[in-house]
């Protein structure tokens, strides 16, 4: 058997009759596929339909048991091992002044006791309506005014005070709580809810960017570093359930923000500390103030108790054969966001694969009327939707089309009283697929960018987590990006809202309510993220295959995974090569050369590029991609050297270490 992947065009000539008989035109085959013309026509021999370019692949009759195959090796998870001890080193450390945004919980009060009595020097600042100076060195400020986070950098740059370590960023540790799961809240307190989630997304990573660009845009003798403190925003296997439940989701977006921090600006970077939910202030503040004045480069850290855990890149498990069938109910609804963009009506179609007969294809903007349908230009987006829409219907199933915000409270909840009112069978299944690109470096993001990505990704994600708390669902599935995991340089906020939407499936899952939350890759062929797909090829992350999805969900082993194609056959570093060893665990994935590990080579550059070491190393590589990070005098002289030899080179800001990757 052969099923059907792609299509470069369909056109429609006329209207379908009840019998009909199709031609098909074989124009090509290779190892992945075949391509077709396909005429489809009426009884007098008109042409009906013509699809042109039909790709179809071949299907093994053991795929549905199978699973994903080669997927597999791109399937990974971030791993909590605990960290090695550290060596002490006893140095002699200057007075030093910090700027902490403070939290109300006490931890920073803590934080700042313990820097002063090493005889630093603290500018003390919490959240108000305006900018004041309440006592000598305690500020309040307005989080969404940017003037506000400048007038305090001038005043941390004081010629009476000494150079600026760092800035600690503790307001996260203030994020309420969770509401309980109700079925019953109002149109009125959902909206609230939404709002003040919106809000709080967009001011708490506002202050950051502003923050940011605060220090970015002075000369510092040495560059202060930007540490994000937040609580039980990261999920241990050690976590209880009841803690995980408690701790609001809404802190976890910052770590996709500092990954992309990391990425764009690594001489300001400090580190991700995720503390302990279950410590009082003052043991909090004392573990962070290690983390703060012997860094030791991690950038990703997680206390839980005496424990300090490092955040590690690694292979998923893999998957056993009786995992990975499932179905879906014949007598049930599914629910789709972003149903009509690409990447939603390839889910729609494996739902439909799946068992599935009800759909509900949600997305902002309305189709045409289906009295108008016949008159859409083929040339529109619209049209290739309403072709979609029209196979989907014509293997029997039952497609609502609705056009809703799922980021408007009353909208989604308007929407789901009319749905159940008209007698559809129950919702049992969610995929969230809704989302848009506000793409800009930090530096250059302000808040309406943020509040547009955050608006889809996580106030709808909120949305339906908490209007279809009362149905018994058998699966709620986010899609997420590995620009949550790794960062993605341009794509602060889009990596922020995703980070979101996994700590929202730990929430779920905390809970005992279903969710899965899967970090893709870039797709070949559909979905916002193949926009992206070259500059991620040029990081060494391949597209991927289109029937990806429905191989992977919904499985326990998926739970915050990222599913990404390397093809990276080689890493570079100026230092701790050791380290990154144990951090990156990721295998080449070309076809016909899976399995092995990538390589690491150290390279020291007190001053210039050594090239007979790089040289050497190149030799013994397949032509790698390189990331080249440095300063300006020997990233430009190491790109062209590099470039001569054929590398695909991309320069990336100033940074103090060269990374070749």
């Amino acid at each position: 058997p052969f099923l059907p992947v792609a299509a470069r065009a369909v056109r429609f000539f006329g209207a379908p009759t009840p019998r009909m008989w199709s031609h098909a035109t074989l124009v090509s085959h290779d190892e992945r596929g075949r391509t077709l013309d396909v005429a489809v026509h009426d009884e007098s021999g008109a042409c009906v339909v013509l699809v042109e370019g039909l790709r179809i692949r071949e299907l093994d009759p053991s795929a549905a048991t199978r699973g994903p195959g080669r997927l597999e090796d791109a399937l990974h998870v971030v791993a909590w091992p605990v960290a090695a001890a550290r060596r002490r080193l006893p140095r002699a450390v200057p007075p030093a002044s910090w700027l902490v945004l403070e939290d109300d919980a006490g931890v920073g009060q803590a934080l700042v006791d313990a820097l002063q009595r090493r005889g630093d020097r603290c500018v003390r600042v919490t959240k108000g309506r305006a900018l004041a100076r309440i006592a000598e060195d305690r500020f309040e400020l307005d989080p969404a005014r940017p003037e506000d986070v400048h007038a305090i950098v001038e005043e941390l740059r004081r010629g009476d005070r000494p150079a600026c370590r760092g800035v600690v960023h503790l307001w996260s540790l203030d994020d309420a709580p969770p509401p309980p799961p109700d079925a019953e809240a109002s149109v009125e307190r959902l909206s609230a809810e939404a709002a003040a989630l919106g809000a709080q997304q967009v001011h708490g990573t506002a202050v950051v960017l502003h923050t940011l660009r605060e220090l970015a845009g002075q000369r510092w003798a040495e560059s202060p570093r930007l540490w994000l403190a937040t609580r039980g925003a990261q999920r241990l296997e050690e976590d209880p359930p009841s803690v995980t439940a408690a701790v609001s989701p809404s802190a976890a977006a910052l770590w996709g923000l500092g990954r992309t921090i990391a990425q764009e600006h690594p001489d300001l970077f400090g580190a991700m500390i995720d503390l302990d939910a279950t410590r009082a202030p003052e043991p909090s503040a004392r573990a962070l103030l290690r983390e703060l004045v012997e860094p030791d480069g991690e950038p990703q850290i997680a206390l839980r108790g005496d424990h300090r855990h490092v955040a590690r890149l690694r292979r998923a498990r893999a998957l056993a054969a009786q995992e990975r069938p499932w179905v879906c109910r014949p007598d049930a609804s599914y629910l789709v966001t972003g149903g009509l963009g690409g990447l939603g009506l390839l889910v729609a179609r494996g739902l439909v694969e799946r068992g599935a007969r009800r759909l509900v294809l949600m997305g902002r903007t309305a189709l045409p009327p289906r009295h108008a349908w016949g008159s859409i230009s083929p040339q529109s987006r619209a049209f290739a939707q309403v072709t979609a829409v029209r196979a989907l219907e014509a293997q029997g199933v039952s497609v609502h089309l609705a056009a809703v915000d799922v980021g408007d409270a009353a909208q989604l909840a308007g929407f789901l009283q009319q749905f159940r009112a008209e007698g559809w069978p129950p919702i049992r299944g969610v995929v969230h697929l809704a989302g848009v690109l506000q793409d800009r470096i930090l530096v250059r993001l302000d808040a309406a960018m943020l509040g547009a990505v955050v608006h889809a990704k996580v106030v709808g994600a909120w949305l339906l987590h908490r209007l279809l708390a009362g149905e018994a669902l058998d699966f709620f599935v986010s899609s997420s990006s590995i620009a949550a995991v790794l960062g993605s340089a341009g794509q602060g906020n889009y990596a922020a809202a995703n980070a979101f939407l996994g700590a929202l499936a730990h929430h779920r899952r905390a809970a005992g309510l279903p969710a899965h939350a899967i970090d893709w890759g870039p797709w070949a062929e559909v979905g916002v993220a193949s926009r992206d797909r070259g500059r991620l090829a040029s990081r060494g992350i391949e597209g991927l295959e289109p029937d990806a999805p429905m191989l992977l969900w919904p499985h326990d082993a998926l739970d915050g995974a990222g599913l990404q194609r390397h093809e990276i056959s080689a890493m570079v570093l100026v230092s701790a090569p050791e380290r990154v060893r144990q951090q990156v665990d990721v295998w080449r994935a070309r076809r016909g050369a899976v399995g092995s590990r990538m390589q690491i080579a150290e390279v020291r550059c007190p001053g210039r590029l050594d090239r007979e070491q790089l040289a050497t190393f190149w030799r013994a590589c397949a032509r790698p991609r390189v990331l080249l990070r440095g300063d300006s005098g020997w990233t430009s002289e190491g790109a062209a050297w590099l470039r001569s030899l054929g590398a695909n080179v991309e320069v990336q800001g100033r940074a103090t270490q060269l990374s070749l990757i």
